[in-house]
């Protein structure tokens, strides 16, 4: 008899061992079919919602960057006020964890002090394009000659440094600052030329049936990335992690939107019901060879644009001679994505 109790102890301690075992399993499963907690992110645009930062739509509604940790809110360049947000200056007083300007503006930060650093690139070629009207047929540099250009102050560097890679004199070409955002002066004929950007003005010079010429400064080897994602130094060395898992995750943006361009443009539209779709997509396509260019992969920067627009700044006489562009970006998280 004792023997049966025994027994029968035996096996109801090995049952509750058992429950207690799958309760555990039970509740394992459950603490991992919960979504983690994620890390509020944000990101300082330095402009408007458009088809520029389709890569980061695509990326959030496809839950890349929730997959890494992060929880991305896209902050746009003006409030419901109109005001504006300097994207160096949220990154730096610590309001946004990423900010989004040109590479330029990243080696003059950094010439102040401010310890900036890219970690990755949107658009790799630069979207300025030079154009003009098609019977004008200026088709090539040495074509500006005694033409008169309308040019913004954000894109001067780099038309100059064109004019003097082609060794043009700049005394031989009217260059006129840029005021009409417009068409206008250039089917008034009051410009030959205007500096435009191929995702913008000349998106809608196609959609006019306007023919056009375009000369694109990166043919010509004078180069600047545009849109480089920077953070702060501190913030990378805090937080690699996540530095990492936002790199990787709009990568990821980065190639479904070239895949996916309709998507892409729905995803844009949501953002500003002010926008048009016909317009984003169409622009999304002229972006192709700026995202990727030929031989490369999304997102990557390699130490020869930053040299290119290095020089350009320095004989410009806004950048001091002594800054150094290698540090001003690091590909640590682009290689560890490609393994390089």
């Amino acid at each position: 008899m004792r023997r049966k109790w025994l027994f029968g102890c035996i096996v109801l301690i090995l049952a509750l061992v058992s429950l207690a075992g799958c309760k555990d399993d039970d509740g394992d499963k459950d603490d991992s079919s919960d979504s983690k907690e994620l890390t509020n992110v944000r990101l300082q645009m330095s402009w408007t919602h458009s088809n520029e930062y389709a890569p980061m739509y695509i990326a959030d509604d496809k839950g890349y960057y929730a997959d890494e940790g992060i929880k991305l809110e896209l902050n746009s360049l003006l409030d419901a006020e109109g005001n504006a947000s300097n994207p160096i200056d949220e990154v730096m007083a610590g309001r946004a964890q990423f900010g989004v300007i040109d590479a330029g503006a990243i080696m003059i930060a950094r010439s102040e002090g401010k310890p900036l650093v890219a970690v990755m690139a949107i658009y790799q070629r630069h979207p300025l394009a030079l154009v003009s009207l098609k019977d004008k047929n200026i088709i090539n540099p040495q074509d500006l000659v005694g033409k008169t250009v309308h040019i913004t102050p954000q894109t001067r560097a780099i038309f100059d440094a064109l004019l003097a890679s082609q060794n043009i004199d700049p005394a031989e070409v009217t260059v006129v600052d840029r005021t009409d955002y417009t068409l206008a002066p250039l089917t008034s004929g009051d410009a030959d030329v205007l500096d435009a950007w191929v995702t913008n003005e000349v998106v809608t010079m196609t959609q006019q049936g306007l023919e056009y010429n375009a000369i694109f400064a990166y043919e010509y080897g004078v180069d600047m990335y545009p849109n480089v994602v920077f953070t702060t130094e501190e913030y990378i060395e805090s937080n690699a992690r996540i530095v990492q898992g936002f790199v990787s995750a709009t990568v990821k943006g980065i190639n479904d939107t070239l895949a996916e361009r309709e998507k892409a443009a729905q995803l844009t539209v949501a953002r500003d019901a002010s926008l048009n779709y016909d317009v984003e997509l169409l622009a999304i396509g002229q972006g192709v060879p700026l995202l990727v260019p030929a031989g490369s992969k999304a997102g990557m920067m390699t130490a020869e644009n930053w040299d290119i627009a290095h020089s350009i700044l320095v004989d410009e006489g806004v950048l001091p001679e002594g800054t150094d562009q290698n540090q001003a970006y690091n590909l640590t998280f682009l290689n560890e994505i490609y393994g390089e």
